[in-house]
């Protein structure tokens, strides 16, 4: 069986010490019998269903330079933001059941300081990859000077993209963020649909 760690902490009050949350964590074994360092995370445990908002900046691991922090700090209720400086940078974000996805879509709330792209893959930072989302938040400058007023600038806006699955795992899977561009870029959360 799965042994578990529980604790508290107050990630959701952070302003007042006396409103605390229950955490759990999963403990595992050396082969020696020594309990391995437990890493805390918001992300505890469960297994969420793919068609679930999944708040990935609860991720379970991340590589080194990844930040967990909030979107809004006068409205602490409003949600963390997990953000990956740079190319190469992943988030795993672990137990998401895909038997409820048949042959579907990957919504997926993000921001970037400039054009970019980050992959959503199976398993690991180098895993089959699930779904590729391409972020164009500058917008090229066009021949005509005069059409200029009509492109937008997105860059540093939270922006809702929808993009079709390259692939859909089946059964339950460990699901990773990864950073393919060379800025910086933040998301909220992922859903599938179908």
């Amino acid at each position: 069986g799965q042994w578990y760690l529980f604790y508290h902490h107050n990630y959701f009050s952070p302003s007042d010490d006396k409103r605390r949350s229950a955490c759990i964590e999963k403990l595992y074994f050396n082969p020696d019998g020594t309990i391995q360092e437990v890493k805390q995370t918001i992300r505890g445990v469960g297994i969420n269903k793919a068609t679930e908002k999944i708040e990935i900046d609860r991720y379970s691991t991340a590589s080194e330079g990844v930040t967990n922090e909030l979107i809004d700090t006068v409205n602490t209720f409003r949600s963390y933001m997990a953000t990956l400086p740079k190319k190469g940078s992943w988030l795993k974000y672990d137990d998401v059941d895909f038997s409820c996805i048949k042959d579907g879509y990957m919504i997926i709330n993000v921001k970037a300081a400039d054009n970019t792209e980050l992959c959503v893959r199976e398993g690991s930072a180098k895993g089959k990859v699930i779904a590729r989302v391409t972020l164009t938040v500058r917008p090229e400058e066009p021949a005509n000077p005069m059409m200029a007023r009509f492109r937008r600038d997105l860059r540093n806006q939270w922006l809702t993209q929808s993009v079709n699955l390259e692939y859909t795992p089946k059964g339950v899977n460990n699901l990773v963020v990864t950073n393919e561009g060379d800025g910086e870029l933040s998301v909220n959360w992922v859903q599938f649909k179908n």
